[in-house]
Order: C-alpha cells, then sequence, then structure tokens
C-alpha cells in the first residue's frame, strides 16, 4: 500500500459510529420476507381493517371529512371555470371596444394614406371588397 491509501484507510475505518451484530445481514433477507409473509397473511395490508378498528365516531369524522373535501374540490372547480369564463368574455368585449374605437377614430386622412401605402387604388379596394 502507498501512503494515501494507508491514510484514507485509518481515517475511515478509525472511527465507525455504528455497529452491527455478527451476522444481522446474512439473516436479513430471510427475516425481512417472513414479515412479509405475515402481513399478506393477516391482510394488514388492506384498509378495511384499519377502518373496523376504528371508533364509530371516527368513523363519522372520517365519512364527514371526505365529504367535506369532495364538496371543496367541487367549489374550487366552479370557481376556476367561473373566472376562465369571464376573463375570456371580458377579453372578447375588449378586443371588440377596442376595434370600435379605432373605426371611430379613423378619420378619411388615415385611410387615404393607408390606401396610398398600399398603392390601392379605387377599383382595387372595390375587387378587394367584392370578393371578400
Amino acid at each position: 500500500m502507498n501512503n494515501d491509501e494507508l491514510y484514507l484507510k485509518q481515517r475511515l475505518t478509525a472511527g465507525r459510529p455504528y455497529r452491527v451484530p455478527d451476522g444481522y445481514f446474512d439473516a436479513l433477507e430471510q427475516r425481512v420476507m417472513e414479515r412479509v409473509g405475515q402481513a399478506a397473511d393477516t391482510g394488514a395490508d388492506d384498509g378495511a381493517e384499519a377502518r373496523r378498528r376504528l371508533s364509530p365516531a371516527a368513523q363519522a369524522r372520517v365519512v364527514s371529512l371526505r365529504r367535506w373535501t369532495v364538496a371543496a374540490s367541487v367549489a374550487l372547480l366552479l370557481a376556476a371555470g367561473a373566472t376562465l369564463f369571464f376573463q375570456q368574455r371580458a377579453a372578447e368585449s375588449g378586443a371588440e371596444s377596442m376595434a370600435q374605437q379605432v373605426v371611430a377614430t379613423a378619420d378619411d386622412d388615415y385611410i387615404d394614406e393607408a390606401a396610398d401605402y398600399l398603392m390601392a387604388d379605387n377599383n382595387a379596394i372595390y375587387t378587394y371588397l367584392a370578393y371578400e
């Protein structure tokens, strides 16, 4: 071993804070499998057994809590839907009013300038409007 390996070995093996009994990991798999088998046999993973152990008052609280949770979820969904609906309507009406404002403020000079910019004469405008 060189000095670096020796230093690391001394440094890492000197103070192990956790110890396990000898042979602990040899039988660990067997112990875990036994516990899993016992849980499967007794049905410990079934929620019905846990509900049976609750008192009637506790069962009533669970049912009441479940109902309140469903009611709150439905109310939240309705509120979110209404918010989205009214925001969309407000945006649509805002776009319509903006278009009305542009049309109302547009004067003939602006339209003439736009037609000159497009190099459109009256025949081109009539043709465009006829095919719309």
